[in-house]
């Protein structure tokens, strides 16, 4: 934005034109060193992806073992599985490109991400909603008020009522001493 603004580099046009990929490139040319600076940018987003990856697929063998302990890892055949098949899906679609002329493949994959992320969506509500319960479960059990510092456990209690309120207000009329 403040190559847009203050440069006259026109980004917003360019995505237009070329896409959000192309308006990328546009603004990492504008840098020192644009080579190495594509680079760098190539390398991180590579990382961001890997790693995004294998979180995924790390968490979803987590959701989808059976008769985990708290301290449980899951088979890592498991583990494999799931971080293989985010592996294969882009290079698929990537590979698709060549086979399928004028296929746009990022937009491509972003619709692929957009749509594998609704079931995710409807998954983390289920745990949300499960946290929830846990959380209200602990409260009523008083879990919770033993977890915490007595100066903050009346908020956890049925009551809630701090300290301070329980206190004798002192008479205006006499001065502390």
């Amino acid at each position: 934005m403040g190559q847009e603004l203050f440069h006259g580099l026109e980004v917003s046009s360019a995505i237009n034109e070329v896409g959000s990929a192309g308006a990328t490139l546009m603004v990492l040319q504008t840098l020192p060193f644009p080579k190495v600076a594509a680079l760098v940018f190539l390398v991180l987003v590579f990382f961001n992806l890997a790693t995004s990856a294998t979180g995924s697929g790390l968490a979803l063998s987590l959701y989808t073992a059976k008769g985990l302990g708290p301290r449980d890892e899951p088979d890592r055949r498991l583990t494999i599985f799931w971080c293989v098949l985010f592996l294969v899906m882009p290079v698929g679609i990537l590979l698709l490109e060549r086979a399928i002329p004028g296929l746009n493949v990022l937009s491509t994959i972003q619709s692929m991400i957009t749509v594998s992320s609704i079931p995710v969506f409807f998954v983390l509500m289920a745990l949300f909603i499960a946290f929830i319960r846990v959380i209200r479960a602990d409260i009523r059990s008083g879990a919770v008020a033993k977890a915490v510092s007595p100066s903050r456990a009346w908020r956890w209690t049925d009551d809630a009522i701090p300290p301070e309120a329980l206190k004798p207000a002192s008479d205006p009329a006499k001065p502390e001493a």
